[in-house]
Formats: structure tokens, sequence, C-alpha cells
């Protein structure tokens, strides 16, 4: 369904539906364009990917034993081998960490690498407080990936991060003790033996080895896909990160990742982009921390054509936070139409029908087959292709997708919020509150609404938020909306100037 904007206010159906269709066929855009990475050769996946030694019994999962920091280094090092250590707060992991370790660990070529040449430990941050401190972890959970031997951390991965990310970051890794080659010859074609060798790089001090480094992620970020179809898309996330990091580092990093964002920018200008390097684009900007550049190419792709009109569609919940802070308004209203609940109630449905299909797929293939007519990804064929390869279900969440969850549903339906309120939709603003409070009554729902009636200085608005809030929400939510209030000032009297 095509959605024009800057025009009269469309259905409320329709804005719901097509917004929330386009969120899908974003994130289903590489896995539909992408096909599934190659097997490794062989002696790639000996040596790189680090397929485990011959064994009467291979482990089918990563086993973590609880220890403190400190024994985790002994052991590792009696060892001799990497540490891993998966940072908890609490005997019984989270929600977020159980997602975190399935995510990462398994994988079984992660399996297979953690048996060769890694030692698991999972570490309870409220007992061990020194052994925290120590690392400086601000956030549970969170992996840390260890060399003892040579220099200590080389990863820290957060939620969000999968196996992809954890096998980027290890390719070479064991094989750091001998000197690494610039690939030549045949090798100049495997993007695995690059990624090998700027991991290497990477990790030396020097300037030269930041500027290879930096060289050697931009070949597999250009290059890798003529050989090995699909590595751009399952590394993506990992390359840019890299790149990113290398920008304190040397002048080749930043040329790196600004003139792929012009290609990409370039392309959706013009019209001649796909969803995936729309996709892309949003995630070169995150890792160049320019998120008002997405938003500058969201207006500037406004009255372009068609084309660009479905671009602006993919980019609207990126680009919502950005337009509320700059009270550019009338960009939400004009695709918001009059049921700003539907936007969001479609969008939380289609994201419970996902989880649905992948806690079936985790199941079986009998259970597999089912979730398959619940329609997981939404109705439209356009956008909602299923992953493809043998070993990817049929619509399980790809490692190349935008990344959805109830976190950045309500962080954006409050700024939707916040532009209602400013455009003298009360009505509606006060609809959207309640249906995200009632669908997530959170410390987080209730927090993000109330700091958007403050930001308009809606004093008396965000101090009943607050009230509403005290009753439903744990301890903690409790001790945000205490800490919120606090900002009202004293006899404060809303700001009622734009007719709010």
């Amino acid at each position: 369904m095509a959605l024009h904007l800057n025009t009269r206010r469309p259905s409320a159906a329709g804005v719901a539906g097509s917004l929330a269709l386009a969120a899908a066929a974003l994130a289903s855009a590489a896995a539909a364009a992408t096909p599934a990475p190659q097997a490794l050769p062989a002696e790639i996946d000996s040596e790189i990917q680090a397929g485990a030694k011959s064994q009467d019994d291979p482990p089918t999962e990563v086993e973590f034993a609880d220890l403190t920091f400190s024994d985790a280094t002994s052991r590792a090092e009696r060892l001799e081998r990497i540490l891993v250590v998966l940072w908890v707060d609490g005997a019984v992991d989270s929600q977020k960490g159980e997602k975190l370790r399935s995510a990462m660990f398994d994988d079984m070529a992660v399996v297979r690498w953690m048996a060769e040449y890694g030692v698991a430990v999972r570490i309870d941050g409220s007992v061990d407080k020194k052994g925290v401190r120590s690392n400086k972890v601000t956030a549970f959970p969170a992996v840390d990936l260890i060399d003892l031997r040579r220099g200590g951390r080389v990863e820290r991965f957060l939620p969000g991060s999968n196996s992809a990310d954890f096998l980027a970051a290890v390719y070479g890794l064991e094989q750091e003790g001998e000197e690494m080659e610039r690939p030549t010859g045949i090798e100049a074609n495997e993007p695995f033996r690059w990624l090998a060798w700027a991991n290497g790089r990477y990790r030396r001090a020097d300037e030269t080895a930041a500027e290879d480094a930096a060289s050697g992620y931009r070949w597999c970020l250009l290059n890798a896909d003529q050989f090995r179809p699909g590595f751009r898309a399952r590394y993506l996330e990992f390359l840019l990160k890299r790149i990113s990091y290398l920008k304190q580092r040397t002048y080749t990093a930043i040329a790196v990742i600004n003139s792929e964002r012009d290609r990409l920018a370039a392309k959706m200008m013009r019209g001649e982009a796909t969803q995936r390097e729309v996709y892309e684009l949003t995630r070169v900007d995150f890792w160049r921390r320019k998120h008002l550049e997405t938003r500058d190419l969201y207006v500037k792709l406004g009255g372009l054509g068609t084309t660009q009109e479905r671009y602006r569609q993919w980019l609207f919940y990126e680009v919502v936070p950005e337009l509320a802070q700059w009270e550019q308004y009338q960009e939400i209203l004009d695709v918001l139409g009059d049921d700003a609940v539907g936007l969001f109630s479609e969008r939380i449905a289609m994201l419970e029908r996902q989880a649905q299909a992948d806690r079936a797929a985790a199941k079986g293939p009998a259970e597999e087959n089912g979730a398959e007519e619940d329609g997981a990804q939404g109705p439209s064929a356009e956008g909602t292709a299923k992953a493809e390869g043998p070993t990817a279900p049929h619509n399980a969440t790809m490692e190349y997708t935008v990344p959805d969850d109830r976190g950045r549903i309500i962080v954006e339906a409050s700024w939707v919020y916040e532009a209602l309120l400013a455009s003298g939709r009360g009505a509606d603003a006060k609809a959207l509150l309640a249906f995200m409070a009632e669908t997530y009554p959170l410390g987080k729902t209730y927090g993000l609404f109330m700091e958007r009636a403050l930001r308009l200085k809606l004093w008396s608005l965000a101090a009943e938020i607050a009230d509403t809030g005290m009753a439903v929400v744990d301890e903690r939510g409790q001790r945000r909306l205490q800490r919120l209030l606090g900002k009202i000032p004293v006899d404060g009297e809303d700001d009622d100037t734009d007719g709010r």
C-alpha cells in the first residue's frame, strides 16, 4: 500500500497498516535480498571458525561456570585459553540475559570455537562487585571476550549482539601469536582471510596497524559479497563498529565510513536504493553518531517521487525521535493520520506474532510448519519474504534486520505523544498514553511519557502521569518517577501559550 505524505490525513487504518508493513518490509529486506552465507571451506572452518577437533562426545552447548573474576582469570591462564565472561546481575538470568546468551551461544559454530579455545564463566555482578569495578561493567547483561595472554579485553557485547558478532570478533584471534600477512594471491579473494588479518592489525597499537585494520574492514565491507554472497549482511554491524572505533586512531576509518554513507545517500536521492541499502544507511549513521543526518535525509526525500516516499516510510520510525526533539512536529503529523494508537497497536501485534513464530521455530520442524500459517511477518508479500538457507528457520530473526523491540516502541510512542500534545491534539495524546500504559505498564513507559510532558512544561500533566504510574510500577520505576517529579518547579504553572 502506498502512503502519500504531505497531503490530507490518510485514514487511520491505512496509516497503521501501511507504516507497520513498512517497518516489517525494512526488517526483512536483507533476509529477502541476501542469500545466507555459504559454508566455510574445510581448511577455513578449522583454522578461522575453529571447528572442534574430533571428539568421541562433541559438545552441544556452551556450559558456563559460576566463578568470581579472579578465579575465572586463573582458570583461563592455566588452560591458556580465551576467557569469555557473561556478566549478570543476580543469581537467575534476567530475560535480557537469557536472550543475549541464546543469541550468542546457541550457534554450533560458537559452541565448537568455545570447546577448542574458550573458557566460559558466568559472573554475578551483585556478588563479585570487585570484578565489576575492575572491568568497568556499567550495565547488565554483557559479555566480555578477554585474551589474557595478549593485551586483555578484545570485545564487549551488549544486548542486541549475536553469534555473528562473536564469530567475527574471534576470527584469527587464536593465531595472533603469529605475524599474519596481508592477504595476497588466491587468499586475497577470501573474505575470512581479510577479516582475520584486519582483526589482528586492529589489536596492535601503532598508527600503521590502525590504517591496515581500517583498510581490511573496508575490503570486507565493499568486496566480500563478490566471493561470499551474504558476508556483508551477516557481519555488517561488526564491521561498522570496528571502523567506528578506529576513527580515533586513523583518518582512513573516517574516510571509509563517510564515503559509504555518501554512496548510500546518493542512491536514495536518485531513487535507486534497495530496502537493504536504506537500512544500511541507518546503521552507518548510527555508528557515525550522526542521527540528525538521517533526519535531514528523510526531510530532503520529501516530494522527490514515489520511490523516495517509500524510503520515507521505511525511515519514519527511525527519525521520529529526532523530528520531535527538534520540534518538527508537522513532519510527524503528516504521516500520523487520525489514529496514533493504531500506528503502534499493529506494530506491537506484529512484534508478538514474530516472537510466537520464533518460539515455534525453536521447538522443532513440526511446530515450525504451523507457525508459518500465522503470518509472523505480517500479510504483505512485498516486504515479508522468509529467510532463506538450509540453516535458517523460515521466519527466524536474521542477524541483518531492523532491530524492533518493546523498548524502541515505547521510546518512539513517547515522542509521538509529545508531537500530539504540542499540536493541540490532547485527546489523541491521552488515548496513546492509555494504550501504551495498558500494554506496557512499566517505569520506562510512564517515565518517558512524563519526560515529554516536562519538555512542554505541562507540569500538572507530568504530575498526573507520575501519580498514575506510582500505583502500578515496581520500586525501581517509582524511584524514576520520583526523580522526575523533582523537576517540576515549585508553584509552576502550565505553559499553555500554544493552546495545549
